[in-house]
């Protein structure tokens, strides 16, 4: 088994966009491989993951370059500008910090890798500037708050009478179908369900409470840390809330000039994995893939993560071997 503490890591602090970013660099420091890890939320920074070994065999043949996105965890303070809190500023500097690893690792591409939020992240860039990325890998992706919502309602409703819960029933009749007047309470009282019902992270409260517990044990974290993260946290939930449901990548994404992979956990329903596999129906791409984790829900990473792995280091490497035209 790979030694986490072994693997050969780097912080550091790169200017993105006027600001100044909190950067992680692990693994395979004498390859040319890249790859970049957008992480989700918006807010919920990957370090905790990366340093649990949720990318651990990647790291043994990869640089994987990890950053707390703009608003988040170490790169949050107080004096960004809400108004600088966008998609479109996020995408930005995503591009920017491609860039910089490009230059860094003399690889004239990299792969690009997201989760949640971040998978949205990574297919924007992806479309923004194709002539960078070998690949781009999307796990449980946000594509389309509108129609999952209404996917989640409906499935959600379905399992409250299948296990008569009284209270999840009256809550979901309530709030009833979307759309939703206020779109922020429609979408935290579906969360509540989802979490309730194993819709988040399969297998029960303990192992959600085992997911988010490494958040709170950092490797090098101090308590100033985790002060700054929640900080973080609530303000980029705030900021950027109204910008990043709006988005729909029916609308903004029909072709990709890369091959991509989109990972979905079979019992997601935080963004419905339905959705996404739609949405890569109709998208043009050189290959398409679809990787289907039949015993997760939005964190495969964390409950099958030896699959995960293979199919994210499956993705690098073949589309390594066709960029490079082998």
């Amino acid at each position: 088994m790979n030694d986490i503490a072994a693997i050969n890591s780097q912080e550091l602090t790169v200017n993105l966009g006027g600001h100044p970013h909190f950067v992680d660099v692990s693994g395979a420091m004498s390859g040319k491989t890249a790859l970049l890890v957008c992480h989700g939320g918006p807010g919920y920074s990957e370090l905790a993951m990366i340093r649990a070994g949720a990318y651990s065999r990647l790291q043994e043949q990869a640089i994987v370059v990890m950053w707390d996105q703009r608003g988040t965890a170490r790169s949050y303070d107080e004096t960004i500008s809400p108004a600088r809190m966008t998609v479109e500023q996020l995408t930005n500097d995503t591009i920017e910090l491609t860039n910089w690893a490009r230059e860094k690792f003399s690889s004239e591409k990299v792969h690009i890798f997201g989760h949640s939020a971040g998978g949205c992240l990574a297919l924007l860039a992806a479309y923004q500037a194709p002539a960078l990325y070998h690949t781009v890998f999307a796990l449980s992706p946000h594509i389309s708050i509108g129609r999952s919502t209404a996917i989640t309602y409906r499935e959600l409703l379905a399992l409250a009478e299948q296990r008569q819960d009284t209270e999840a029933m009256a809550e979901l009749r309530q709030l009833g179908p979307p759309p939703y007047r206020d779109l922020r309470h429609g979408i935290e009282l579906q969360a509540k369900w989802v979490m309730a019902f194993d819709r988040l992270v399969l297998g029960g409260p303990d192992r959600a409470t085992e997911l988010f517990s490494r958040r709170q044990s950092i490797p090098g974290y101090t308590q100033e840390d985790y002060h700054r993260a929640q900080r973080g946290l609530e303000f980029s939930s705030r900021t950027l809330f109204d910008d990043a449901v709006s988005i729909d990548l029916f609308d903004r994404i029909s072709e990709l000039k890369m091959p991509v992979t989109i990972g979905l956990g079979r019992h997601d329903l935080l963004n419905c994995s339905e959705v996404a596999a739609s949405w890569l129906e109709q998208v043009k791409a050189p290959q398409k893939r679809v990787h289907w984790f039949e015993q997760s829900a939005h964190f495969p990473h964390f409950t099958e993560p030896s699959k995960f792995q293979n199919a994210l280091l499956a993705t690098i490497q073949q589309g390594t071997v066709d960029s490079d035209g082998g």
